[in-house]
């Protein structure tokens, strides 16, 4: 396990400081505020708001919260426990990063949210990246990984854009709702995509086409259902 650990803890270095080196690139390109192309953006989805619409853009944000989380981590713990450890140890270190990469990089950043004025819901921290957006990114996909990994089959195209339209609508939802510009949410599910891509690819074993068997992405070595031989 010495190199699969090697190779994630570079990456999530890689990954921390490409975060605060685009938050950067921004603030040198447009100072702490917005790009006009954000501003267009936003206001854009502040003119189409409406109450019915406003009422379900708030129920999505759950799936992006830090205790949307807190829901992985208790099944994670379950695996843990279990036979499935490899992908319970995953699942909790897909969400540890995620919530590592929001309080890391925010503060450094500092990059200012959008007028207050606009909000329709009261936060806090800075606003690059999208903390929403790169944590429902995380889950959504560690899941779908997860359920890839524990069924030793392949995953069905459906539940990939499931897994996609998720965080696709948490990130636009916080738009909608005037609390982050364009370039935080994309920045959001840049970090998170690479951050979950990486942990699939170096730790977690994937399905051979054709069959029930699984095989280890770093060693090639062969198992059944999720599982590694020694």
């Amino acid at each position: 396990m010495r190199r699969p650990v090697l190779i994630v803890l570079a990456g999530f270095g890689v990954l921390t400081a490409f975060g605060v080196g685009t938050g950067f690139l921004l603030r040198a390109a447009v100072g702490r505020g917005p790009t006009a192309l954000d501003e267009r953006v936003l206001h854009w989805f502040v003119d189409r708001r409406g109450p019915g619409l406003t009422d379900a853009v708030r129920a999505i944000q759950f799936l992006g919260r830090t205790e949307f989380m807190f829901v992985i981590v208790a099944l994670a713990g379950v695996l843990l426990v279990s036979s499935q450890r490899r992908v319970g140890l995953v699942l909790v270190v897909a969400c540890v990063g995620a919530e590592t990469f929001v309080d890391v990089i925010k503060p450094v950043v500092g990059r200012r949210r959008p007028p207050v004025h606009l909000w329709l819901e009261h936060t806090g921290r800075g606003a690059y990246p999208s903390g929403h957006a790169l944590i429902s990114t995380v889950v959504t996909m560690s899941v779908v990984a997860a359920i890839g990994a524990l069924t030793g089959r392949r995953i069905p195209a459906w539940l990939w854009w499931v897994a996609g339209v998720v965080p696709l609508a948490v990130g636009l939802g916080r738009l909608y709702l005037g609390v982050h510009w364009l370039t935080d949410v994309l920045g959001g599910w840049l970090i998170g995509g690479l951050w979950i891509a990486l942990l699939v690819r170096v730790v977690l074993p994937t399905p051979i086409p054709g069959s029930s068997t699984t095989e280890s992405p770093i060693t090639g070595a062969a198992g059944v259902d999720g599982r590694l031989t020694p």
